[in-house]
């Protein structure tokens, strides 16, 4: 029965996913739209998770961990929206996966974790699968706007990757240093954080620039407000699976179940159109997921 949280979390993982790419394509104009967006979204994690802080003390490391995740995650997220805005989402979602390399390597380095012959063909594979997936597509007249573009969502997708990556390292230091492990009060004081930090941000940029206008439609509000909600839940009952199911199982089928979730849906709902390359690294991709978590 515990092993049927995998299927739950890749579905809500990709639920997600799917709704930060289509408002990307659709609602996101400028930098201000994608902040309010993502602040909305922290803000309804944030009420879903803070009863946890209001009920529990919270240790000293809790808070300063969380407020790094929380700084982060505000850079993650914009990021993610920027990438979706200007590529496919599949191929966003396959490099962001690749982002385990990172705490893996520093779990290596300063945890004294083994690396093992998998993860490093994971590694290799996982830079294989990036050359071809960057790879554009080659039309007989490529407009300059295309190039631009195309430019535009690998440094995007790059700053994904990493930053997701640092908030894993985050993560994995917290979780090995602390002597109080408090999960929920840590993700509650990250998204608190990622909150705040969104709107000061968006205020900012207010003041400084008076012609801004958000779009804030009612439909970019509710989708703000619901992709808040599945990453509440998810981070919820990922955080109980890790502690019931063996990690090798858990991250590997999670991790591969949403690279393939994301390709299937990005070929439906968004009707993206991967060339040979492309397809090409999506499949070393998944491979290199599999390997990575063995």
């Amino acid at each position: 029965m515990k092993y049927l949280l995998i299927p739950l979390l890749c579905i809500l993982a990709t639920s997600k996913i799917t709704l930060q790419s289509k408002f990307s394509k659709s609602n996101n104009k400028d930098m201000a739209d994608s902040i309010f967006y993502n602040g909305v979204m922290f803000t309804s994690a944030a009420i879903l998770l803070s009863f946890s802080v209001l009920k529990n003390t919270v240790t000293y490391s809790t808070y300063i961990y969380g407020i790094i995740m929380g700084v982060l995650s505000v850079v993650y997220q914009f990021f993610y929206i920027c990438a979706f805005s200007k590529g496919k989402m599949t191929l966003t979602v396959i490099i962001n996966n690749f982002s385990m390399i990172l705490p893996v390597t520093v779990s290596f380095v300063l945890f004294n974790e083994e690396l093992g012959i998998f993860k490093i063909i994971g590694t290799v594979l996982a830079l294989v699968s990036f050359v071809f997936s960057a790879q554009q597509e080659k039309n007989s007249i490529t407009s300059n706007k295309a190039n631009k573009s195309g430019a535009q969502w690998l440094l995007f997708t790059i700053l994904v990757f990493l930053s997701n990556g640092f908030i894993s390292i985050n993560q994995k230091i917290y979780s090995a240093s602390t002597q109080k492990l408090q999960v929920f009060e840590f993700v509650a004081i990250s998204y608190i954080t990622a909150a705040l930090l969104s709107f000061l941000i968006l205020s900012i940029l207010a003041v400084r620039n008076k012609n801004i206008i958000l779009k804030k439609q009612p439909k970019a509000i509710a989708s703000g407000c619901l992709v808040g909600i599945l990453l509440g839940v998810f981070q919820c009952i990922n955080t109980y699976a890790a502690s019931v199911i063996d990690g090798a199982i858990l991250y590997s089928t999670y991790n591969c179940g949403v690279s393939l979730l994301s390709t299937i849906t990005g070929k439906i709902l968004f009707k993206e159109k991967l060339s040979a390359k492309q397809q090409v690294g999506v499949f070393v991709g998944i491979m290199a997921i599999v390997f990575l978590c063995l």
